[in-house]
């Protein structure tokens, strides 16, 4: 799962990694390349945490999955009202 944030008044792009990912970047093995290429070129810093970085508490969790998708839908309802639609989905990548 993948996000994009705004931590500390900068740009920051998230990509949890899956237990597989996070099993080959163990043995140094950079699961994003392109990601890592692209975050330098734009000067933007890409945090690639493993799953067990994330361990607080379940409901700690859904809330802040909560927040995240409510302010995905924000942007997306509001990129989706300048560009004349009616409506918007939000698709969640895992």
């Amino acid at each position: 799962m993948y996000f994009w944030v705004l931590e500390e008044g900068q740009e920051r792009m998230l990509i949890v990694l899956r237990p597989s990912e996070a099993a080959a970047a163990a043995q140094g093995v950079k699961p994003f390349p392109a990601f890592e290429t692209w975050s330098r070129t734009h000067s933007m810093v890409l945090r690639t945490p493993y799953p067990d970085e994330l361990d607080d508490p379940e409901v700690l969790l859904r809330n802040r999955l909560t927040m995240l998708r409510y302010l995905a839908a924000s942007a997306c309802e509001c990129s989706a009202m300048r560009a004349g639609r009616r409506s918007w989905e939000l698709v969640e990548t895992v």
